[in-house]
């Protein structure tokens, strides 16, 4: 049987044009390649970006947006200075250098997914975040946030875009005035498309000081 190449385009794009979709989350664990990535990767710790969050005694640095997908593709993570919380001087009132935070945890690393399903439940997008980050003390007290990375892993369908940004949305102080415990909020706006429709779904992680992190 021959097919018209007008019918050809729709038995094949028939997938694409299904325009309902549904976008979950959900946490999974590391793989044994993934793991061993992650050791590999080394922050920026020279530059501390610009300040992107603050509270009383709280002041986070990076940067302001996270480009993590463009057009389907992940970006450089060497482009972008890591999130930092750490605290003021008690007496200056300026920020704390990371640098100058000290008893740095292993890192911690924590693998989330993000799957995009069409009408069909045929999944047309799929971004395994990768999270990297450290704790740290301070004069030794305190525990503060050092080197959060978030690292992108994404299959995307043929006929579908995906982008996805990420920013601090809070920070907190969960402890006490004298022994700080921080929290810190991002948020991820993930993007699918295709031809005819997109979809808009936030994924939102929440990181502590005690090296706890929840995805919702």
């Amino acid at each position: 049987m021959k097919l018209s190449v007008f019918t050809l385009f729709l038995v094949l794009s028939s997938n694409v044009f299904a325009s309902e979709y549904t976008i979950e989350t959900f946490q999974a664990p590391l793989t044994e390649k993934q793991s061993r990535m992650l050791d590999s990767v080394v922050p920026a710790t020279v530059d501390p970006g610009q300040v992107i969050g603050w509270g009383r005694d709280l002041v986070a640095l990076g940067e302001a947006i996270y480009e993590l997908v463009k057009k389907g593709k992940p970006t450089s993570q060497t482009e972008y200075a890591p999130i930092n919380v750490v605290p003021r001087d008690p007496i200056t009132r300026n920020y704390v250098e990371p640098m100058e935070l000290e008893d740095a945890s292993d890192p911690i690393k924590r693998r989330f997914v993000v799957s995009a399903k069409n009408g069909f439940g045929s999944e047309v997008v799929r971004v395994e975040y990768l999270l990297l980050f450290q704790v740290a003390k301070y004069n030794g007290k305190g525990k503060y946030i050092l080197n959060a990375i978030v690292i992108p892993n994404v299959s995307v369908g043929y006929g579908f875009d995906f982008s996805s940004k990420m920013k601090l949305v809070g920070i907190a102080n969960k402890g006490k005035a004298s022994d700080p415990l921080v929290s810190m909020t991002l948020d991820i706006h993930n993007t699918v498309g295709s031809m005819v429709s997109a979809k808009e779904a936030h994924s939102v992680i929440t990181i502590t000081g005690l090296g706890q992190v929840t995805f919702e």
